[in-house]
């Protein structure tokens, strides 16, 4: 689940970031040479060139942006989707006040070359837009990032001083095992992260909350695997008839069973921990996983996705107490994609390259009836739930409900709701909104880390 920002998002260049919960639909590389780009756009510099791509997008000079663009992302986002995907973008997150110098990010070699573009909107604040480009200056993605952050991440107060940290490739996806000072085996939690194109850290602006939960842990003597979600590593590599599987149950299924096999890991405590999106689909990957010792799900949803994302949507349009014209189309929006969804889901045949929240229709006749608090409930295995009060994107009220009735009197199982804790799993006080995972410094409340502590090594 996650993009844990509310906020509709282009996407190309393999993946299709969404509102929060639905999953990236897939782009892949073209093979066909691209398209040359004429006007202005062909004297600038990469630097310049991305600039230009979301300045003509915020203007909607789509005519001028789509030479710019590689032939598989023309294809994949046509002119009429750009320009309604973009006045969804300005009805959840504002209109954009004025947009920076781009940032050119770390890439290796043989990769595109992706440059953050800081924009101003009036409600979410700064927001980075990813522009990545080929050595044609082609854009062979684009999407909306989250929130800009100049500070650099510091660990929490609780981490451990003396974990240590290597490598260990999930598959063909970067990850790294982080382990407790001191002898072993010791437990391993995987943690498997929320949809869109996330990072082994799960970073979203200033905030990590996968570092935090793998120094937290490691300093109550657990050690955690994490990984590049495949949608960010290898986004190449996933089908046009894309599946939740494809895109996050198969590679946390690699995870667990190559963390077992690790020699500081007890292979007898080995837990999955999912988040979000992740922790909606973590019944789907313990019902694979081989000898798993429980189940961890935090801010884990229950309801049908689209539905989810008429609330989210919903909700931000609200924050501010008035719906504008533009707010109460992309509410509408929401809900003709729900509809649809729906009718997928109950069996309807998909048009052809029929798309909704940037997922196929494969991914959404694939989740028809999945219902995963009952899959949890037939599970052998202990399970953790963990709810934030204030989360606005899975809801204490109407998601955890059904957790607590399917896992009624379950052995072993806890059930916990923090109070003051957002999606992110971060304390604040009052409504929660997008801009509020803009501020440096937060962490996971560490009640959550020791709560998960206790029940990992309850005996």
């Amino acid at each position: 689940m996650k993009r844990v920002l509310s906020c509709l998002v282009l996407a190309a260049c393999g993946s299709k970031p969404t509102p929060v919960t639905p999953p990236p639909a897939v782009a892949h590389p073209a093979d066909a040479a691209p398209v040359k780009p004429t006007g202005p756009a062909a004297a600038t510099t990469a630097e310049a060139r991305a600039k230009l791509v979301v300045d003509d997008l915020i203007v909607g000079k789509l005519s001028e942006l789509r030479p710019m663009l590689s032939a598989e992302v023309a294809a994949a986002l046509p002119e009429p989707d750009m320009a309604k995907m973009w006045g969804e973008v300005e009805a959840q997150l504002g209109k954009i006040d004025r947009c920076d110098t781009p940032a050119k990010l770390e890439s290796k070699p043989g990769q595109p070359t992706v440059y953050a573009v800081p924009c101003h909107f009036a409600k979410a604040g700064v927001m980075d837009w990813l522009v990545a480009l080929d050595d044609k200056q082609q854009v062979v993605g684009l999407h909306l990032g989250t929130p800009h952050s100049t500070e650099p991440w510091q660990a929490p107060a609780y981490a451990a001083k003396d974990a240590t940290s290597r490598d260990l490739a999930v598959g063909d996806l970067p990850g790294t095992l982080t382990v407790p000072a001191g002898k072993g085996p010791v437990p391993c939690v995987v943690l498997v992260h929320g949809s869109g194109p996330h990072d082994r850290d799960e970073t979203v602006g200033p905030n990590k909350p996968f570092a935090d939960l793998a120094l937290g842990l490691a300093a109550h003597g657990i050690a955690t695997l994490r990984y590049e979600k495949r949608t960010k590593a290898k986004p190449g590599s996933l089908p046009k008839d894309l599946t939740v599987n494809e895109e996050t149950v198969n590679d946390a299924v690699i995870a667990a069973d190559l963390c077992a096999a690790q020699p500081e890991i007890d292979h007898k405590r080995v837990f999955v921990l999912g988040h979000s999106l992740g922790a909606w689909v973590a019944p789907r990957i313990a019902k694979h996983a081989k000898d798993l010792a429980g189940l961890i799900i935090l801010a884990g949803p229950t309801r049908d996705l689209a539905d989810i994302i008429v609330d989210q949507i919903t909700y931000i349009a609200n924050a501010d107490g008035t719906v504008s014209p533009d707010e109460q189309k992309a509410i509408d929006d929401a809900k003709a994609d729900a509809k649809r969804i729906h009718e997928l889901e109950a069996g309807a045949a998909p048009k052809p390259d029929e798309m909704h929240v940037f997922a196929p229709a494969s991914y959404w006749k694939d989740l028809a009836g999945y219902d995963a608090p009952k899959l949890a409930a037939t599970l052998k295995l202990r399970i953790f739930v963990g709810q934030g009060g204030r989360d606005y994107q899975v809801s204490a009220t109407k998601d955890f409900p059904a957790w607590q009735k399917a896992l009624a009197g379950k052995k072993g199982d806890k059930l916990v709701v923090w109070p003051k804790l957002t999606h992110l799993l971060t304390p604040g006080e009052g409504p929660s909104t997008p801009a509020e995972y803009e501020k440096p410094g937060q962490h996971v409340d560490e009640q959550v880390i020791t709560d998960l502590a206790d029940w990992i090594t309850a005996k």
